[in-house]
């Protein structure tokens, strides 16, 4: 991402057609508009937060109830990836000094732009911390990427793996319509929930020498 969207521009790029400064200086998408808020992002939180404790749920009534007992390691690895891609996003956030477009003095703010590279090799000194890179938001979505190793059959994975996707992107765009985020700071949380799911799979679903499957 780096290499990649900043020093092509694309990020600027992007967040400058989604910023209209030739007007009164509004984001595509208000901030405190009650509608797109409720449905792109109170809502969609709610309901990532009801699928992770009901997996968790699941799992602990896996011990009590035989019927739940051979899918309690996909009820576990559900959990842990709607609380680890989030969790994890979170504490790069408290620690990469990132701050969002809207902060920035080409999008009306006071902060200067750097770049994420300068934030994360160099210290930068700022009057308020930044605490938008990654993307935040989005990881919920992207943690659903879980739901693809959840599949036992290559058109059930690509079917979970597509419902994560387009979750966490819509999240995404949302987060970039109001400028909370430019395109680089979601694909980071993209490919962080990518690897976090991955390496939970290989955990959770580790193989014999043999290389079979253990059974749940």
């Amino acid at each position: 991402m780096l290499l990649i969207l900043e020093p092509t521009g694309w990020d600027l790029l992007l967040q400058d057609f989604l910023w209209d400064a030739s007007g009164e200086g509004q984001w595509i998408v208000d901030a405190h508009a009650e509608g797109p808020r409720l449905l792109f992002y109170r809502l969609p939180r709610l309901v990532i937060m009801v699928i992770g404790l009901s997996a968790l749920l699941a799992w602990v009534a896996g011990f009590l109830i035989p019927a739940l007992a051979r899918w309690r390691r996909r009820f576990l690895f559900l959990a842990l990836a709607i609380a680890l891609v989030p969790g994890g996003v979170g504490l790069l956030k408290a620690v990469t000094n990132v701050h969002c477009p809207s902060q920035l003095t080409r999008y009306g703010g006071d902060q200067a732009y750097d770049g994420i590279g300068a934030r994360l090799f160099q210290p930068v000194v700022t009057t308020t911390r930044g605490r938008c890179f990654p993307a935040g938001h989005a990881s919920g979505g992207y943690a659903l990427l879980a739901l693809g190793w959840l599949a036992v059959t290559r058109r059930g994975r690509l079917a979970g793996w597509t419902i994560g996707f387009a979750a966490g992107s819509v999240l995404a765009g949302y987060q970039m319509a109001k400028g909370v985020h430019f395109l680089s700071h979601s694909l980071t949380t993209l490919l962080l929930a990518m690897a976090i799911t991955a390496w939970l799979a290989a955990i959770i679903w580790y193989e014999d020498r043999a290389g079979n499957r253990l059974q749940d």
